[in-house]
């Protein structure tokens, strides 16, 4: 993905130094390549399985909220049908 150790820091509210380290860490341990704005997940698995439970919490919210919004479109389609 194109992206910049800046805008990384941004996302995750955290300091550019810190995503740097944290970079450097990943590459080492050969999980990703990262170089001028591009990072290459090289072993999905076992970043995710580096990450341990931080990893999937957030992702696995997404689904509620996914499904809990499309009732909410379906609501708002029939009142405007109904109108």
């Amino acid at each position: 993905m194109d992206v910049t150790h800046e805008f990384l820091a941004v996302m995750i509210a955290f300091g550019r130094s810190g995503v740097t380290d944290a970079l450097h860490v990943l590459e080492g341990k050969r999980l990703i390549y990262a170089k001028r704005s591009l990072v290459t997940v090289r072993d999905r698995a076992a970043l995710e399985e580096f990450a341990g439970p931080a990893y999937g919490p957030a992702e696995r919210g997404l689904v509620p909220r996914k499904a809990s919004l499309r009732a909410q479109v379906r609501n708002q389609v029939r009142v405007f049908t109904q109108c």
